[in-house]
């Protein structure tokens, strides 16, 4: 699986409310910092302002910036929108195609 479809997998898990399916798709060294509580925790802080609009995935988002190599792996930028504004997960996916690291919210 490309590092694009896991980050986009990982948030769709995340915004279907799965939680600890999500929490499992983390490598081991990224579920030390994460939890399936702390997961939900930055993902509903992050879309608070939505009040309510349903957020969802634009999985057809290509910028410059939604896919940046780097010496540790892949960055994948995965915006979260809705009428509300917009948002983004983003994670770090390692050379053994496992997600290390994780960011709520735009940069």
């Amino acid at each position: 699986m490309s590092a694009k479809s896991l980050v986009q997998n990982f948030a769709s898990t995340v915004l279907r409310g799965e939680y600890e399916e999500a929490f499992q798709m983390l490598s081991g060294e990224a579920k030390d910092d994460w939890s399936p509580d702390a997961i939900k925790e930055a993902f509903e802080d992050m879309v608070e302002y939505f009040e309510g609009a349903a957020p969802r995935l634009d999985l057809e988002f290509d910028d410059e910036f939604g896919i940046t190599k780097l010496d540790e792996g892949t960055l994948v930028y995965v915006p979260v929108v809705s009428d509300e504004g917009s948002e983004a997960i983003s994670g770090l996916v390692d050379h053994e195609s496992r997600i290390v690291d994780l960011e709520f919210g735009r940069p």
